[in-house]
């Protein structure tokens, strides 16, 4: 009898221990260890920028309450804003003195990969961060989530797209800024020899790139300033733009535009730069498949018939209005002035020129 109740004693036992390592394994697998799994629910990319320039449109109307209630809206649906939009959405929180959502902006900014330097730059938030006695919070902060930017970076991705714009800007200095100029009277010829190696780098090295790891903009490779002066720079990650740019002066056909689309979803390829590239294909021609169809991003329209339509297709990629990409034009006309004047910048950018 006595052995009977060890061996059952052993089997439940083993019993037990069979149940707790599949609990275990239960367990395991429902808590994801990848850095991914603390990151706010993605959402389509475009819904994101409608909510932006909801935020920008408030700004324009001096309505800045109720723009800090869109971009807290807008980052809140979203793995990764745009660093641009964030520091937009930081000096508006300085601005209104909302010091609690300006410390979380503050993190929103360092992840997006800016530094202590491009936010005390800015006269705005310098003061700000002066005033309250931030600066040590801020260097705190950034210690810490400059962090988290760099482990995002997607670094094959960089690597190998700053190897091909250098590859495209020597030769596109070489026949097209230099050939072309001293010897006119070839220039079509070394047109014709530069594009088909741009072609070669799109077709065959940045296009299969881009099916592998995605579009190499800001949020997968980082931000890059663009402009001279501290109160010009914008944020966005320009680089594959430009080759693409240089890619479409020529004719070609649509075939890549789907791939395109589905990145600007997916926020890897900022709206703004799919619509030029639009307008490039528009402007300089594409093979009869294709419906070209223009955003006036590149191209300007003065045909004000046909701003509706232009208008609702800029709506379908969450870009604002022709009208309202005209008033934030103005706006920073005015404010670029005003510096001009008063030597320093203290204005809520939309990083259109100046403001």
């Amino acid at each position: 009898m006595t052995q009977v109740l060890q061996i059952l004693s052993k089997i439940n036992k083993k019993l037990m221990f069979l149940v707790l390592g599949v609990l275990l394994v239960v367990a395991m697998s429902s808590y994801n260890l990848s850095p991914t799994s603390t990151k706010k629910k993605s959402i389509d990319y475009i819904a994101y920028m409608r909510t932006i320039n909801k935020a920008e449109s408030y700004i324009l109307k001096e309505q800045f309450d109720s723009a800090l209630v869109m971009y807290k809206l807008a980052f809140k649906n979203v793995d990764k804003p745009l660093a641009g939009h964030s520091f937009t959405a930081m000096q508006t929180s300085a601005y209104l003195d909302e010091i609690d959502v300006f410390e979380d902006f503050v993190i929103e900014t360092f992840k997006c990969g800016l530094t202590v330097k491009d936010i005390t730059n800015d006269s705005l938030l310098n003061n700000y961060i002066s005033d309250k006695k931030l600066y040590e919070v801020i260097q705190k902060k950034y210690k810490r989530y400059s962090k988290v930017f760099k482990n995002k970076v997607d670094k094959i991705l960089k690597d190998s797209l700053y190897k091909l714009s250098k590859l495209d800007q020597k030769w596109k200095i070489y026949y097209i800024d230099s050939l072309s100029k001293i010897d006119p009277n070839n220039s079509k010829k070394y047109n014709i020899t530069y594009d088909s190696i741009v072609s070669d780098i799109v077709e065959n090295k940045l296009i299969p790139l881009i099916k592998q790891y995605g579009y190499p903009g800001e949020r997968n490779i980082g931000p890059a300033k663009n402009g001279r002066q501290a109160y010009r720079y914008s944020f966005g990650q320009e680089t594959a733009k430009i080759i693409l740019w240089h890619y479409y002066r020529l004719p070609k056909t649509c075939s890549y535009n789907d791939i395109f689309f589905n990145e600007v979803k997916k926020g890897n390829m900022p709206p703004d730069q799919y619509a030029s590239i639009m307008d490039f294909q528009a402007r300089h021609g594409t093979d009869h498949s294709c419906n070209s169809e223009i955003y006036n991003e590149k191209t300007v329209t003065r045909d004000t018939s046909l701003f509706s339509q232009i208008n609702s297709r800029r709506k379908k990629l969450g870009l604002e209005s022709l009208e309202e990409k005209k008033s934030k034009y103005r706006r920073g006309q005015g404010i670029c002035r005003k510096i001009r004047k008063e030597k320093k910048y203290n204005y809520i950018k939309l990083f259109y020129w100046c403001g």
